[in-house]
């Protein structure tokens, strides 16, 4: 982990100022994530960082599109800063907290009733709108990465490998960023100029396995594009409506999927 021990309360507060740190939500590789209460007296995320390799970057482009986005869908940005822990330069953020768990977390109970997997795309197709609007590609839609609240909120999460293309980029000559078994044929490939429609072949991805609870490829990224997936319908009893639609997004060539995130939702049923 980032931070060994895990940092505490203490070190928290005395590094972020203007807030109060409530609880561990978790330790990663780059860092960690902490409950907070920000000095309105809302909840709120709080991720730090320590500043290695490309993490800075990341997570100053993540705060950039964060501060453009306007959109129900994704995470309010609150602030951000650098700070140092322990003699270590760090950084940090600070979004609105979502209460709820992650789809990864959902989906460990089994596929989800098609009414919730539809509004889960509705949520999500309205969020890769919205960052498409100032041309930016996700790049990582995945079960992780959307949160289902517990007031019916939708959210994408993580904008830290989004593609800006109207900026230099980060990615290196021959790396593909992405998860394995969510990117899209074209991704996967390295292509420049990705689309929307990356995203949304990986959101088609995210809802077969929410509505069927299997992975259309068995989880396998070297058959994406190469294969088509089995009908969805053998595997679950979902409407014939969703189910074309969720094909749709996963058409391996982009041109045969949705144009946008909104014809996906004049798709689904209302």
């Amino acid at each position: 982990m980032a931070f060994d021990p895990p940092l505490t309360q203490d070190e928290i507060e005395a590094a972020v100022g203007g807030l109060r740190a409530i609880r561990s939500l978790g330790e990663g590789g780059q860092g960690c994530v902490w409950l907070a209460e920000a000095s309105n007296g809302n909840p709120a995320a709080l991720k730090v960082y320590a500043r290695k390799d490309n993490v800075q970057i990341r997570v100053e482009r993540e705060v950039e599109a964060l501060g453009d986005l306007r959109c129900d869908s994704i995470v309010e940005l609150v602030d951000w800063g650098r700070t140092q822990i322990r003699g270590e330069d760090c950084v940090y953020t600070l979004t609105g907290y979502i209460d709820g768990p992650n789809l990864h977390e959902l989906l460990g109970a089994g596929q989800l009733a098609e009414s919730r997997v539809v509004r889960v795309c509705q949520r999500i197709a309205q969020a890769i709108d919205a960052m498409w609007a100032l041309r930016i590609v996700h790049r990582d839609v995945k079960p992780e990465n959307i949160v289902v609240a517990r007031d019916g909120g939708v959210f994408l999460i993580d904008l830290g490998i989004a593609k800006h293309l109207d900026k230099t980029t980060l990615t290196l000559y021959g790396r593909v960023w992405g998860t394995p078994g969510y990117m899209s044929p074209e991704q996967m490939a390295g292509r420049p100029g990705l689309t929307l429609r990356s995203d949304l072949f990986s959101l088609g991805i995210v809802a077969y396995e929410a509505v069927s609870g299997s992975h259309p490829f068995g989880g396998r990224q070297d058959l994406i594009g190469r294969v088509d997936p089995p009908d969805v319908r053998d595997r679950c009893g979902v409407s014939a409506r969703v189910g074309s639609s969720i094909h749709w997004l996963l058409k391996a060539r982009p041109v045969d999927r949705p144009s946008s995130g909104a014809a996906l939702i004049a798709a689904l049923p209302g």
